[in-house]
């Protein structure tokens, strides 16, 4: 998409909602001109992304209108950045890249192999059901079959996002204590979770984990219907800004409210790393 350095700047971009503080971020590096944080979907195990504090619409808008106290603390803060992260040479890890819709703002990528690495489960769970699905396309086409297309990535939902928070037991003839609970949607439609006792002490208190689908209903807000392997309805959420707001559980619906807050770090739930993803075509 051309951008268009004279088009007005839109404080309500994802970028200007992170410096205000309004979206969490894993924050790698801040100073009074530059924020740097990983990137929500990483492409590389180290993918950062640097980006300018003033309200500049693209990389010709900052060149243009960036002071030169702006200018040079940005670059030397991807060169600081790219050596911390042992990125070698710099010129391979730093990316600026042009097709960034004007409503977002001027950014640099810097990426590389660095020593960390993207968990295998995340990658799992945020990988596009293209690739995962390719055995089965090449199964059925061996067979003569029309391939079935992948189903397409939510926009409510557009990178893989991680939810927590504290819920109390809905029907008390269960007998059972409050748990707390970790949800990580991914924009495939897949869930997963983890729960745990807050009372440790009752056999029942390791944590468990599930994965699975979810759908989107369009409502006001959106809902989420949280669906278990044989299509039940586990839980039915509303998205409400950061928040997950809980409508039902099992089919019960609590008497106070009760969300499950957006967190700025993924939680993969590796724990089900090595479990069958689930067909959420």
């Amino acid at each position: 998409m051309a951008i268009d350095a004279t088009a007005p700047y839109d404080d309500t971009n994802v970028f200007a909602r992170i410096l205000r503080g309004e979206l969490p971020c894993r924050k790698v590096y801040e100073d009074d001109h530059v924020l740097a944080f990983h990137d929500i979907n990483p492409l590389a195990p180290v993918h950062i992304l640097v980006i300018p504090k003033g309200s500049y619409v693209s990389w010709d808008d900052f060149s243009e209108r960036g002071s030169a106290e702006e200018i040079t603390a940005f670059v030397r803060a991807v060169g600081r950045i790219a050596r911390e992260q042992g990125l070698e040479p710099l010129a391979d890890a730093l990316l600026a890249d042009p097709t960034l819709d004007p409503q977002e703002t001027a950014a640099a990528y810097v990426t590389g192999t660095g020593e960390g690495q993207v968990p295998d489960a995340a990658a799992a769970l945020e990988s596009p059901p293209q690739a995962q699905d390719e055995p089965r396309a090449t199964a059925q086409a061996q067979q003569g079959q029309a391939a079935q297309p992948a189903a397409p990535l939510s926009t409510l939902i557009p990178q893989a996002q991680t939810y927590l928070g504290t819920l109390p037991c809905f029907n008390p003839g269960m007998q059972c204590t409050a748990q707390r609970i970790t949800v990580t949607l991914a924009p495939n439609h897949r869930w997963r979770a983890r729960s745990a006792y807050l009372d440790q002490s009752r056999a029942s208190g390791s944590p468990m984990t599930d994965q699975g689908c979810w759908r989107e209903i369009p409502d006001h807000p959106p809902r989420i219907l949280v669906l278990e392997g044989n299509g039940n309805v586990r839980a039915d959420l509303a998205l409400v800004g950061n928040a997950l707001r809980v409508l039902a559980v099992n089919g019960q619906s609590p008497n106070l409210s009760y969300s499950l807050t957006r967190q700025p770090d993924l939680d993969p739930i590796d724990e089900l790393a090595k479990e069958a993803l689930p067909d959420c075509d």
